[in-house]
């Protein structure tokens, strides 16, 4: 495992648990490919940066992430869902959407992308869901801003104050931790119900960070946390 990698873990989480991160990294990546790999490698820098910023599962700020995972998809769906209303009763009365061809096509495509991202999230592919409704919403996002180009250099607070909230709400079930998504199965269904229990307890261990995806596998050891 690249030294790189585990340097961006707190010091006082290397000395505790950094031999066992890197033996389960090794055992997650022997025998993979590339694209293992660096999905491995890239949820090693997601957890080791969550434990920077004191918004892992442990934490108060990932509890609280956790706590908003449920509702912060539906607002981003309803969001969406009175973009491409409003854009298909503008297109109905005039005959034109909202925005200049093939523009507002793509706003439009966007939206619809939010919106069922946003259904996924809801519905039981939480990480997936959340992923494409957030890209969706850049990608309105975007369109809008080349719509109004260079308009919104002259009011630049007024627009910064339009875009953002959508993007940080749909922002925020990305932040959420893995091991603390909203649980996609019911009590006994399958083997995610193990890790289930670990990870909701108050001492939770450091490889829960992936057990979501990775039930059964090395990432799904549990020990004591720091």
């Amino acid at each position: 495992m690249s030294r790189r990698l585990m340097r961006l873990y707190p010091a006082g989480f290397r000395r505790a648990f950094g031999d066992e991160v890197a033996e389960a990294y090794r055992e997650a990546t022997e025998g993979a490919g590339p694209i293992t790999r660096l999905r491995e490698a890239l949820d090693i820098v997601a957890h080791a940066l969550r434990l920077r910023l004191g918004v892992g599962s442990a934490h108060r700020g990932g509890r609280l992430f956790a706590a908003t995972a449920p509702f912060a998809p539906a607002a981003t769906g309803a969001y969406a869902a009175f973009l491409l209303a409003s854009t298909l009763n503008l297109a109905y009365v005039t005959g034109l959407p909202d925005l200049e061809a093939p523009l507002g096509y793509a706003m439009s495509g966007f939206s619809a992308l939010t919106l069922i991202g946003a259904e996924m999230a809801l519905s039981g592919r939480f990480a997936v869901g959340a992923r494409t409704a957030f890209a969706g919403v850049v990608g309105s996002t975007v369109c809008f801003v080349i719509s109004v180009l260079p308009g919104v250099l002259d009011m630049p607070l007024a627009h910064l104050a339009y875009l953002t909230p959508p993007l940080a709400i749909a922002a925020l079930p990305l932040l959420c931790p893995p091991d603390l998504h909203p649980a996609t199965r019911p009590a006994g269904s399958g083997p995610r119900q193990g890790w289930w229990r670990c990870c909701s307890g108050p001492r939770c261990s450091w490889c829960c960070w992936a057990c979501s995806t990775r039930a059964g596998s090395a990432w799904s050891r549990c020990g004591a946390s720091p």
